[in-house]
């Protein structure tokens, strides 16, 4: 059995091996709806109602012709007991299966499924919908208890869900509550913060009770320890190949998304557009194809394509074209911290965040972070995770390309080129190799 972190990467890996030899497991998006339905069952996904989303389902798919996708999908369990062969699904999909039917199989993981599909899974509900929830007295005394807690928390307090129910919460007792909000995921989540206008919450943190073996480049052995402390893990640390390519790294700025916009609004800028900076960052490269940078900023960089932190995993189409990296990938604050307290850690100063000298894969730099060793080192090992995502795109393992970086925090393998790339005019004899050096201090 494998997993994967994403449905492209499924299906592209399914291509590979030979669908003749393989049992794809199939994920909503595989499923052949109408537009509509499907807007409908996404709806009610998106809402916690899962048994309405899966009734509507078997619904179309007793009505079809080809049902065997839809059997699929809504009784993997079924199929995984009568196949013996290859078995690819998605990490999402991997993680609801249940532990009798896992033991079954010898079970690999491709990439860091922690990072990938379960820390990063925060939810959000709005302060005015629970209040409302409260008014209508729907829930349980324990529940609507639990809601009265949360709302007395003072702002970017945490706290963990002692009345955690594993079970499917009754969805007439949700519908009559009407909100959008997903209150079923929201009451079972394991922990929680309370932020200005919302309360966030993250799922509980937990792998199937099943042996697995995890294939990664930025597994970090601590992080694993530190969220399944009972778990047996054998951790095998193999020689990182060289790059076939080229990974160069400009360092002079953190390029955070406060850096980049306090660049451009400068009033002395030499850079008053998103545009201009990009401009004059791409000039420090050479036929770049392809940039990354965050979200807002994306439709800024002038390349043919561009994507974004938070939307790397699994992307295969831009192996062996050069790229460029634009930005340091810092999560929210309250992400750190929830993640952090779910496993008992807090920062008990309240001014710990701040610009402090970190040391990370042997380089020492400043950033902004924590006081709290192990809050630092969840919080070092997500930016890296993100990076090295990005980083790569373009294969640099097995292609001869080129990824530029613009960014102080640093990277497996670069080469560092240690310019000031917004001030300094480019090399006066052409020549990158007078400033590039392979280790980096600050």
């Amino acid at each position: 059995m494998i997993a994967v972190p994403t449905n492209n990467l499924k299906s592209e890996l399914v291509q590979k091996i030979g669908r003749d030899k393989v049992l794809e497991i199939p994920s909503f998006e595989d499923l052949p709806l109408p537009p509509e339905l499907r807007q409908t069952i996404e709806k009610n996904y998106s809402m916690g109602f899962i048994n309405d989303a899966l009734e509507s389902i078997k619904t179309y798919a007793h009505n079809s012709k080809d049902n065997s996708i839809f059997m699929n999908y809504l009784h993997p369990e079924t199929a995984l007991a009568h196949s013996s062969k290859y078995v690819i699904m998605t990490h999402a999909r991997f993680l609801t299966l249940p532990n009798r039917v896992l033991k079954n199989f010898e079970v690999l993981i491709d990439e860091d499924i922690l990072y990938n599909s379960i820390l990063v899974r925060v939810g959000s509900i709005k302060i005015s919908t629970l209040k409302k929830i409260l008014e209508k007295n729907y829930l349980s005394y324990a529940k609507r208890e639990m809601i009265q807690d949360l709302l007395a928390l003072k702002e970017k307090k945490c706290c963990i869900n002692r009345d955690y129910i594993p079970n499917e919460i009754d969805t007439r007792i949700i519908k009559r509550c009407k909100t959008n909000d997903n209150i079923a995921e929201f009451l079972k989540a394991g922990c929680y913060m309370k932020l200005d206008d919302c309360i966030k919450y993250l799922p509980p943190i937990k792998l199937p009770k099943c042996k697995m073996i995890i294939l990664s480049a930025t597994l970090d052995q601590t992080i694993y320890e530190i969220f399944f402390p009972t778990r047996n893990i054998i951790y095998h640390e193999v020689k990182q190949a060289a790059y076939t390519g080229n990974l160069i790294q400009y360092p002079a700025y953190s390029m955070s998304r406060t850096a980049i916009k306090n660049i451009v609004l400068d009033e002395n800028s030499d850079y008053p557009t998103l545009s201009m900076l990009f401009e004059k960052i791409i000039s420090h490269t050479n036929n770049v194809v392809y940039g990354i940078t965050f979200k807002r900023y994306e439709e800024a960089l002038p390349l043919g394509y561009t994507l974004h932190f938070g939307n790397l995993t699994g992307t295969d189409y831009l192996s062996g074209k050069n790229g460029i990296i634009i930005g340091t990938p810092h999560f929210p604050t309250y992400l750190y911290e929830l993640i952090a307290y779910s496993v008992g850690i807090s920062e008990k100063s309240k001014n710990s965040y701040k610009n402090r000298q970190v040391s990370y894969k042997g380089y020492d730099f400043i950033m902004m972070s924590y006081k709290n060793k192990i809050l630092q080192k969840i919080q070092l090992y997500l930016i890296s995770s993100e990076l090295e995502q990005a980083v790569g795109r373009s294969r640099l393992l097995r292609t001869n390309s080129t990824v530029y970086v613009f960014s102080n925090f640093p990277c497996n393998q670069a080469t560092f080129c240690n310019i000031d790339y917004l001030k300094d005019a480019d090399d006066p004899e052409g020549n990158i190799d007078n400033y590039l050096i392979n280790t980096m201090f600050f």
